[in-house]
């Protein structure tokens, strides 16, 4: 008997003010916070001050043994100070001992652009994606991933265009129990500064795609003249499909 699961595992947008959504946090002292100022949309986002080396992330332990897996967050890494050789981990995907088979990695060679990659772990080597940069401010980053034999995959989408990808991977045994978003791993170059996360989700099956921009009205949906007095028929073996009106 197959088993119903559904689309949707997991999302925050810290409109609580507090972390309490997520299943941990390591904060350490409070260089991991909600805060008003990290906010993208609503009143409230993540803020990650770095100050040393420890790791300051949430974890959601929502995911199931994913085999497919999509994330979306927003990331505004302009108050951040990285060295050129300095390379960090702001997301990972975890399998069920807990080690990291999926990763996005921020990075400031120049010292003007920053640029983001997906790495994927193939066996004990990670696979690296090509660096992709940002523009600045808010950017909305988005990973697909997929394990299996052979053909295991990651797409990277940035403001919700495909940018980079890592595919051919064999991976049949790297499933998602858990993941972190943050300061995940702190390089002991001269990374320092706050980096501002906002609107998380994750899904199992669809893309998320983008939030309206900054400051829009909430859209309200608007009935088309006559539609709500129409009889729709759909048929079990094409459910998706309008068959008569």
């Amino acid at each position: 008997m197959s088993e119903e699961r559904v689309d949707s595992i997991f999302l925050d947008g810290f409109e609580s003010g507090d972390l309490s959504a997520w299943s941990s946090a390591q904060t350490d002292g409070g260089d991991l916070m909600a805060s008003q100022s990290a906010d993208y949309w609503g009143d409230y986002g993540l803020a990650a001050s770095i100050n040393d080396t420890n790791a300051i992330y949430v974890q959601d332990d929502t995911p199931d043994g994913e085999g497919t897996f999509h994330a979306r967050f927003y990331i505004n890494p302009d108050g951040l100070n990285m060295g050129a050789a300095d390379i960090m981990p702001i997301f990972q995907g975890l399998d069920s001992g807990g080690s990291p088979v999926i990763k996005v990695e921020i990075t400031n060679p120049s010292g003007s652009a920053f640029q983001v990659r997906v790495n994927v772990l193939e066996g004990s080597t990670w696979v690296p994606g090509s660096w992709q940069s940002l523009s600045g401010g808010w950017t909305a980053i988005e990973v697909y991933y997929k394990n299996n034999h052979e053909l295991g995959f990651s797409k990277l989408y940035i403001n919700g265009n495909q940018t980079g990808s890592v595919s051919n991977i064999n991976n049949p045994d790297y499933q998602l129990h858990s993941v972190r978003l943050g300061a995940v791993s702190i390089p002991s170059g001269t990374t320092s500064g706050v980096l501002y996360f906002d609107d998380y989700e994750s899904r199992r099956y669809s893309r998320i795609g983008l939030l309206p921009e900054r400051g829009a009205e909430d859209p309200e949906a608007v009935l088309e003249a006559g539609c709500a007095e129409r009889v729709y028929s759909y048929q079990r073996s094409q459910p998706f499909a309008v068959q008569q009106v």
